[in-house]
């Protein structure tokens, strides 16, 4: 099930903030555990699971966990021996009391007390339930099945940001934001909430690694945005906008003054699958229009440049090619509003644009008829 890869991802977080040592109490029952072994267990900073405690359930089938503290906020996990998954918790009031079931463990847990840690364990049970529907409907294609689904998914979103409001700086918050984005519920719109709930956690831990990560999710969302906004600069009828950018020989190439009475600029990088398959179609296409003149421009968002010039070399990319070297933070991005890789424009000799595209048959159908007007 996928909530059981989410368990993993936060547990592949390391944490760095402030916090005070709070003597944990960890108490309960679990039907079906008589004679097994509780443990409880933390992430080293070498980004290890290290026992911290343990405990043997006992012939009435109870457990207690109360040899330490909890040294960090961040998240800890129970797990009992023969089972592979472990349970979340979070350091929370004092103590933590569970009833567990052998049978069904991490999931069905009832926490009777331990309210952030209740909730996670919520989240983590509706998420899994929800997504395991999901799954099912994808296979009918029915239209009530996919309002239906189109529904519960809405429903499932409007759950999960509930969680940044009412937990607005813990690690309930922050279990939930990671679920919008590992089940791919985040979009465009959200992205001032995401914002507010980021500046709420920063301020009550501000030394936080998870701040770090926070701000990395919402990347794509910020350059979907950014790049909306830089639509309206690259639109079919106007004029491209100036750029410069270095060449591999680290000199200063502007874009509008490359020659050709057309030119495609090709946004790709040496990462970039989707453009390593469209290539074979690009080289022969700058083949083909060469004569017609027509130059190519490649704009790479390579973050190397070592990588960046073997793939010019291995390729036998003869047309020109420019980077800053920046990945998405390049000048090219936000001045092209360039969202996703490929993507091609046509301009012609004044920059006037006539095409921009991520699909290269309609760059090719295109200057078959830029050419031929000629």
């Amino acid at each position: 099930m996928r909530y059981i890869i989410v368990l993993g991802f936060i547990w592949s977080l390391v944490s760095c903030s402030s916090f005070n040592e709070n003597r944990y109490r960890i108490e309960g029952s679990v039907v079906g555990g008589k004679g097994k072994t509780v443990y409880l267990l933390e992430l080293s900073e070498g980004n290890q699971f290290i026992i911290i405690d343990s405990a043997n359930i006992d012939s009435s089938s109870k457990f207690v966990l109360n040899q330490g503290a909890f040294t960090s906020y961040d998240f800890y996990r129970i797990t009992i021996s023969g089972k592979d998954l472990g349970l979340t918790i979070v350091p929370d009031e004092e103590p933590i009391q569970l009833k567990l079931n052998y049978a069904t463990f991490p999931f069905q847990t009832e926490f009777l007390s331990g309210v952030n840690s209740k909730s996670i364990q919520r989240i983590s049970d509706s998420t899994g339930y929800w997504y395991g529907k999901s799954l099912i409907y994808a296979k009918r294609t029915d239209s009530t099945t996919v309002d239906l689904a189109d529904r519960e998914r809405k429903n499932m979103k409007d759950y999960l940001s509930s969680f940044l409001v009412t937990h607005p700086h813990d690690l309930v918050g922050f279990y939930a934001f990671t679920q919008l984005f590992d089940f791919s519920l985040a979009e465009k719109e959200d992205l001032g909430t995401f914002e507010k709930f980021i500046a709420s956690f920063s301020k009550q831990h501000p030394k936080h690694r998870y701040i770090a990560m926070l701000n990395q999710f919402i990347q794509p969302l910020k350059r979907e945005v950014e790049g909306l906004r830089n639509d309206e600069k690259v639109t079919i009828g106007g004029k491209l906008p100036a750029l410069s950018l270095k060449n591999p020989q680290d000199s200063l190439v502007s874009i509008e003054m490359v020659t050709g009475g057309f030119k495609v600029i090709d946004f790709w990088a040496s990462w970039c699958e989707p453009c390593n398959k469209d290539f074979p179609r690009v080289k022969k296409a700058e083949e083909k229009f060469r004569s017609k003149g027509v130059d190519f421009i490649g704009i790479s968002l390579d973050d190397s440049k070592e990588n960046w010039t073997r793939e010019i070399a291995t390729k036998k990319m003869t047309w020109t090619q420019v980077s800053d070297l920046q990945r998405w933070n390049s000048s090219a991005v936000k001045t092209y509003g360039v969202r996703s890789l490929p993507t091609y424009v046509v301009i012609d000799s004044n920059s006037i644009v006539h095409g921009k595209t991520i699909d290269f048959n309609e760059v090719v159908r295109l200057l078959d008829s830029l050419t031929r007007k000629k």
